[in-house]
This record gives structure tokens, sequence and C-alpha cells, in this order.
């Protein structure tokens, strides 16, 4: 597989995992609490996202629901919507429920090598 299209697996397993596991994950990468949050997983998504955007004409079906992540990030990112980027809204929102569904979806339409 791709190198590109593994660490995009990788990512997506992130944003589809249960809020634990993701809360756990972002500890891991900042263990002193020194400012990373929910949005780092946002940002994660877009640096892969990103980097993987030249095979795309290969996999047109994982792009479509790649695209949907993206949109629903984009939202999400709205200046109105601060308080998205908080763990009480990683645990609870309803926005955040629909990352981890759309990731399952984009893995589902991943390559399997």
């Amino acid at each position: 597989m791709d190198n590109r299209l593994s660490m995009l697996k990788e990512t997506l397993r992130v944003l589809a995992s249960p809020v634990d596991t993701q809360v756990a994950y972002l500890d891991d990468i900042d263990p002193e609490q020194c400012g990373v949050g929910p949005g780092e997983l946002a940002l994660e998504f877009d640096d892969m996202y990103r980097a993987i955007e030249a095979i795309k004409p290969d996999h047109a079906a994982l792009f479509d629901e790649l695209r949907k992540l993206d949109d629903l990030f984009g939202i999400m990112s709205a200046t109105t919507n601060a308080h998205i980027w908080t763990f009480g809204a990683l645990r609870h929102s309803e926005d955040w429920q629909s990352v981890r569904m759309l990731a399952k979806n984009c893995l589902a339409r991943m390559p399997q090598y």
C-alpha cells in the first residue's frame, strides 16, 4: 500500500475510534497538556487529505467519502463553532459523532492490499 494511504488509514482509525481512544491518543502526543486538543485530529486529517490528492483518480469512491469528512471539518471550523474544539465537545457533540461515522465510511472504502 502506498505509504500515504497507510498514513491516511492510521489517521482515519483515530478519527473513527471511540472518544476515550481519541483522548488517549491526544494525551500521548501532548503528555504535558501544553494545548493540543481535539483540533489536532482535524489538522492531522487535513495534512493527509492534502498529501494524497495526487492519487484521487485511482480511488474515486474513497475520495467521495473523504470530501464529506473534509466538508464537515470545514463547517466545524467556522468562527462561531469554537466550542466544537473542546474535550467536552469531543465527548458529547453530534458533530464529533458524525466525524466518527464518516471516518468509518472512509475506512470501508480504503483499498485492501
